[in-house]
């Protein structure tokens, strides 16, 4: 129950909710509805009454009666979610659209499926970004603020999908910029396994602070050596092996991979081409060519000399395409029991593959042309790893005459 005055009235109104957080969130929203009728910045029609008009944020003007026949068709937001999924964007790609359900589980989860989506307004994604920061879940961490974003990004994304399909009738009336959500602390740097057991070994971090450190794995030429030995000697399915050495050694992400044909690896010329979808949304797809090593060379014949059928790179013994759960199922099996079960998904060998590159000296430019598309965030967490290249680069400021501060 929330009173108020209006016009020299008192009012008292039900919010229609046993729920503290919501219930605060819409005497908030009352608060807000009367600024902006003091400020001018609305008006409430003559006709309107007032107290259900300042309840509703200014949306009603009269008790809604909603029909039995109609009741099923209101937008909520679970009806949102199934609709999107019926219906998704014909460009995304099934990683994608895995990372889309994971980040709306989490929104319906706590606003709840039923939720209407006229109800979803500023102070409910605001109250949203609030308890999703507060959550902790198994003794986890709580999410990052980077996480909440991308989750009301996405909720916003999929709500306009569903708008311009006729499928919703209205847009979300807030902006994700809006939401004033905590800054984010900056991402740190990869590191390799040895630096990270380390750390761990030494105590006193919790199960998530050691999660978060795996996170920022990087394997090194002899890490990788390791990894893909350990693969190799694994009785699983012909593809994996072929499919680690392909990630490990062009930096392709998955989706790259299960996209990948046969007729792209020219062995003659030793060029792979790789086929893109990210760098150009303008463009159905774009390409870029890695240098085939020896060693993916070798394991392509191997494995092209086998292969069960259908132009696809990578599939099933019977010839069908992979999709990404059978790939992230394999992967894990694989390293299931041995010290690599810390890698966490295919992204760990593009990762690896940058790091190793940069660690080496080779150019950042040639490495983009290799990996395809870089954010600057991206390229300052390897950058660490041109010790010999930054080091000689700060030797040119100041030359020394010869032989001072040389010993």
């Amino acid at each position: 129950m929330v009173r108020f005055r209006w016009g020299g009235r008192p009012f008292k109104r039900s919010l229609e909710t046993k729920d503290r957080a919501m219930a605060e969130a819409g005497i908030a929203k009352v608060d807000e509805t009367i600024m902006r009728l003091k400020r001018g910045w609305l008006v409430m029609p003559a006709t309107a009454e007032p107290g259900l008009f300042i309840v509703s944020g200014g949306m009603l003007t009269t008790k809604l009666v909603v029909s039995e026949a109609s009741r099923n068709h209101l937008p909520t937001l679970g009806r949102l979610v199934e609709q999107y999924f019926n219906n998704p964007p014909a460009s995304k790609e099934p990683g994608t659209l895995k990372v889309e359900r994971s980040y709306l589980r989490n929104l319906v989860r706590i606003m709840g499926e039923d939720q209407p989506l006229d109800s979803i307004d500023l102070p409910a994604a605001r109250l949203y970004g609030k308890r999703r920061l507060a959550e902790t879940r198994g003794g986890g961490k709580a999410p990052k603020p980077y996480t909440v974003r991308k989750e009301l990004k996405t909720l916003r994304h999929v709500w306009e999908w569903t708008v311009k399909l006729g499928m919703v009738p209205m847009k979300p009336s807030w902006q994700l910029r809006d939401v004033d959500l905590p800054k984010d602390e900056e991402t740190e740097h990869w590191m390799p396994y040895d630096d990270i057991r380390a750390r761990i070994d030494r105590g006193g971090l919790s199960d998530s602070e050691r999660q978060a450190m795996w996170s920022r794995l990087f394997l090194t030429d002899s890490d990788m050596r390791d990894v893909l030995d350990h693969v190799r000697r694994q009785d699983t399915d012909p593809w994996v092996y072929p499919a680690v050495v392909f990630a490990a050694l062009t930096g392709a992400r998955r989706s790259e991979i299960l996209r990948s044909e046969i007729d792209d690896f020219d062995l003659k010329a030793e060029r792979v081409k790789v086929r893109e979808k990210k760098r150009d949304t303008k463009k159905k797809s774009t390409s870029r060519s890695v240098d085939l090593h020896p060693l993916l060379s070798e394991v392509m014949r191997d494995w092209f000399a086998k292969h069960p059928g259908g132009q696809r790179t990578l599939c099933r013994g019977d010839g069908t395409p992979l999709d990404v759960d059978v790939m992230d199922h394999r992967l894990a099996s694989v390293l299931q029991g041995s010290k690599w079960h810390v890698i966490r998904g295919w992204h760990v060998f593009r990762h690896s593959f940058i790091s190793i590159l940069a660690s080496h000296g080779v150019d950042q430019r040639v490495i983009d042309s290799f990996v395809g598309h870089q954010t600057e965030e991206m390229r300052r967490r390897y950058r660490h790893l041109f010790p010999k290249t930054l080091r000689s680069a700060i030797l040119t400021l100041l030359p020394q005459p010869d032989g001072v501060g040389s010993k």
